[in-house]
C-alpha cells in the first residue's frame, strides 16, 4: 500500500498506527528527522540562554590558563613540540608587581602647618618649676580640598596722550586675542568645560548645576555655544590628525552605537562612532560620527589610505578591503570569543581551539614592546607552526560537527577570515588582535552611561572631534584640560603650515607652564 508523506504525517498525529510495515518505517524516520531537528534546536536555544546569562553576570575575561587548557582534551592529536625561544634575546621580564598599601602624598603640594601645641603652663616641669624644653615632635598629614573658585581677569590698558595738547594722537596697546571674540570667557574656562563634558563625561545641565553652586549663573546654550566655537577653531588640527593617521603603515579601526534623537519625534535612533587609531610611529585617535552604519562611511575616510587595516569581520569594511591598496588584517580575539561561546555545546572542541589561540597569545606576551622587525622574525619562527597545526586541526574537525551547531559556526568563522587572521605574521606593525582600538571606544560608553544620547548630529560630530583630542592625550599620558587650553590660545597665532605642531602626539607645552 503506497501513502504520500501528508498522509503518514496525519496517521502520526492523530495516534493511529496502521499495521503497514512500511508505513510504520516512513512514520519513524519522519519522527526521527523531527526529534534531530528539534535535538539541534534546543541546543542552539540553551547556547543563545548561556550567552545572555554570561553577558549578565559572568565574568568579562576571556582568558583560559594553559595548565587547563592543554590539552586535558587534547589526547587524539599529536602534542606540539615546543620551540626553542630564537636566542638572539632573552624574554621580556615581567613588570614589577605594584606594591600595595597606603599611598605616599606628593611632596609637590602645598603645605599648610598647623600647629597643635600643649598648654602654656604645661611647658614648665610641675616639679623643679624649670620650663621644659622641646625634644621632638610628630608630624602626620592629611589631604584638604578647596571648592573650585572662578576669577576675572581685567585686561587694562592705559591710553597716552601728548600733555602739551599736541595732535599726535592716541598711544594705547592692542587689545589681547580672545578665544571666543565678544565673549566674557577665557581659554582656562573653555578647556575646563571641554574636559569635563568629554573627559569626565558630565552633561551639561550638571556643569549648569555646578557653576551655580559656586556663584555663577551660565546656561546650558551659553555653554553649548562655546563648544561650538571650540570646535570651530579646533578643527584645523582634527583635520591634521586624520592626515596623520592616514600616512600610517597600519591603521586599526572599529565602530560602536550611539543614540541619536530625531529632531521633534522625541525618540531616538542608532548612529555609529567610527574610531580609527595609526600605529606605533603615528599614535593618534581620531573619531567619526556617522548617521549610519553603511560602508561608504570607512570608503570615504580610507580612500587615501595604502597600507594595512585590522579590524573585525564587520562586512561594512568590505568595500574598502577590496582595493587593491589595503591589506585586511583581523582579529584573534574576536575568534576567540566566537570558540569560546561554543563551550556550552562542544567543551572539549571549544577548549582545545582556545588552547591553539592561547599559545599564540603566549608569544605575544613574550614579545611585547620589541621592534616590529624582531616580532616578525618570531612569528615566522614559532607562531606559524602553531598555525600550521591549527589549521590542519579546523580542517578537519569541519568534516565531523554539525555546520549550524555553535562550534560549527564558529570554525567555519575562523576558516573563512584565515587569510587575514594569517596576515599579523607577515607584518610586524600588525598586532595580533584590535583590542587597542576596541579600548579606545572607552571614553564614547562611558559618556553614553550619562548623557545617555546625543542631542542633535552637530552635538555627535563635536563629540568626535574633542573625543579625539582628549582620548589621544591620554594615550601620550598628556593632561588633556592644560593641552586644551593651550592650543585654544596657540591656534589663532600659528601658521597653516605648522598647525601639525599642536597635535597630541607633537605638542609640547609652553615653557613657563611646563
Amino acid at each position: 500500500m503506497s501513502r504520500s508523506i501528508s498522509d503518514v504525517t496525519t496517521i502520526a498525529t492523530t495516534n493511529i498506527l496502521p499495521d503497514d510495515p512500511g508505513v510504520l518505517k516512513g512514520i519513524i524516520a519522519n519522527l526521527s528527522l523531527e526529534n534531530e531537528h528539534l535535538k539541534r534546536q534546543t541546543e542552539l536555544l540553551q547556547h543563545y540562554i548561556r550567552e545572555l546569562r554570561k553577558q549578565h553576570y559572568g565574568p568579562r575575561s576571556e582568558r583560559i590558563h594553559e595548565e587547563q587548557q592543554l590539552f586535558e582534551f587534547y589526547g587524539r592529536l599529536e602534542k606540539p613540540t615546543e620551540s626553542a625561544a630564537p636566542p638572539e634575546t632573552e624574554p621580556t621580564p615581567r613588570p614589577a608587581s605594584r606594591k600595595s598599601g597606603r599611598k605616599v602624598i606628593p611632596p609637590d603640594l602645598r603645605r599648610e602647618v598647623v600647629v597643635h601645641d600643649v598648654a602654656e603652663h604645661e611647658k614648665t616641669c610641675p616639679k623643679c618649676k624649670e620650663a621644659r624644653a622641646k625634644i621632638g615632635e610628630d608630624i602626620s598629614e592629611r589631604l584638604e580640598v578647596k571648592p573650585a573658585e572662578l576669577y576675572v581677569v581685567q585686561d587694562v590698558r592705559p591710553k597716552y596722550a601728548c600733555a602739551k595738547g599736541c595732535k599726535t594722537g592716541v598711544a594705547q596697546a592692542e587689545p589681547p586675542d580672545q578665544v571666543i571674540p565678544k565673549a566674557k570667557v577665557g581659554p582656562s574656562l573653555l578647556a575646563h568645560v571641554l574636559w569635563a563634558k568629554y573627559g569626565l563625561h558630565l552633561p551639561l545641565y550638571r556643569e549648569e548645576i555646578m557653576f551655580g553652586m559656586i556663584g555663577l549663573s551660565i546656561p546650558r546654550s551659553t555653554l553649548c555655544q562655546w563648544i561650538a566655537r571650540c570646535v570651530e577653531l579646533l578643527l584645523p588640527i582634527y583635520e591634521a590628525m586624520k592626515r596623520d593617521v592616514l600616512s600610517s603603515e597600519v591603521i586599526f579601526s572599529d565602530d560602536s552605537p550611539v543614540r541619536l534623537l530625531e529632531p521633534g519625534l522625541g525618540k531616538t535612533r542608532q548612529a555609529r562612532i567610527w574610531s580609527y587609531c595609526g600605529d606605533l610611529l603615528h599614535r593618534q585617535i581620531v573619531y567619526e560620527f556617522t548617521k549610519t552604519r553603511e560602508q561608504k562611511w570607512p570608503r570615504e575616510f580610507l580612500k587615501d589610505f595604502r597600507g594595512v587595516l585590522q579590524v573585525d569581520a564587520y562586512p561594512g569594511y568590505n568595500a574598502i578591503l577590496e582595493l587593491e591598496q589595503i591589506l585586511a588584517a583581523y582579529c584573534w580575539a574576536h575568534s576567540r570569543r566566537k570558540l569560546l561561546e561554543a563551550e556550552g555545546s562542544d567543551k572539549e572542541r571549544s577548549r582545545v581551539a582556545v588552547a591553539f589561540i592561547g599559545r599564540l597569545y603566549g608569544i605575544e606576551r613574550e614579545i611585547a614592546g620589541q621592534s616590529p622587525k624582531r616580532k616578525k622574525r618570531v612569528r615566522r619562527s614559532r607562531s606559524t607552526k602553531i598555525l600550521r597545526r591549527f589549521k590542519k586541526w579546523l580542517d578537519r574537525e569541519i568534516q565531523i560537527v554539525l555546520p549550524k551547531s555553535p562550534i560549527g559556526q564558529a570554525i567555519q568563522y575562523v576558516r573563512g577570515h584565515w587569510e587575514g587572521l594569517l596576515t599579523y605574521t607577515k607584518n610586524g606593525a600588525v598586532e595580533i588582535d584590535t583590542n587597542r582600538v576596541e579600548r579606545s571606544i572607552r571614553g564614547w560608553k562611558l559618556g553614553l552611561k550619562n548623557w545617555l544620547f546625543l542631542g542633535s548630529e552637530d552635538g555627535g560630530r563635536w563629540g568626535a572631534v574633542i573625543y579625539s583630542f582628549v582620548e589621544t592625550c591620554k594615550l601620550h599620558g598628556i593632561n588633556p584640560e592644560a593641552y586644551l587650553k593651550d592650543v585654544l590660545v596657540r591656534i589663532s597665532t600659528t601658521p597653516e603650515s605648522q598647525i601639525h605642531t599642536l597635535m597630541p602626539r607633537l605638542w609640547r607645552p609652553p615653557p613657563d607652564t611646563s
